[in-house]
C-alpha cells in the first residue's frame, strides 16, 4: 500500500500541533515548522478542518487547534479522510485464490495496525 503525501502531511500537521501543546497556530507558522508551501498546508489544514479534526480560529489571532486529543485520532482515522476507504484486491468474489487471499489478509492487518495507533503515539 502506497500512501497519499497529502496524507503523510495531514498526519505530521496533527501530530505538530498535538506536541504544541494543543494552542491556536497561525497557518504561517504550522506551514514554515514544518517546512510545506503555505498553499499545500491550507489545502490539507482545510480537508482535516471538514472532517472535524481540526478547527479554525478567526481574527487577529486566529489559527488552527486540534478538535479532539490526539489520543483519540487513529493514523486510520487520517487515512481514510485524506484517501477514502481502502479497497480490497478483490476484484470478483467469484474469483477466490490463494494470492489474493493473502493479501486481503495483509491489508486486514495493516488496517488493525493503523487504527491501534494514535497520533499521540507516533
Amino acid at each position: 500500500m502506497q500512501v497519499q503525501v497529502s496524507t503523510e502531511h495531514a498526519i505530521r500537521i496533527v501530530r505538530y500541533l498535538h506536541l504544541q501543546d494543543r494552542r491556536v497556530h497561525s497557518a504561517q507558522e504550522i506551514s514554515w515548522g514544518l517546512g510545506l508551501s503555505y498553499p499545500v498546508f491550507v489545502k490539507v489544514a482545510g480537508v482535516l478542518k471538514r472532517a472535524g479534526i481540526l478547527s479554525a480560529v478567526h481574527g487577529r489571532n486566529g489559527g488552527f487547534q486540534l478538535n479532539k486529543p490526539a489520543h483519540e485520532i487513529s493514523v486510520y482515522d487520517i487515512l481514510v479522510i485524506i484517501e477514502g476507504e481502502p479497497k480490497s484486491s478483490q476484484q470478483n468474489a467469484s474469483e477466490q485464490c490463494e494470492v489474493r487471499t493473502y493479501f486481503d489478509g495483509v491489508q486486514a492487518r495493516m488496517i488493525d495496525t493503523l487504527t491501534r495507533t494514535n497520533v499521540a503515539k507516533l
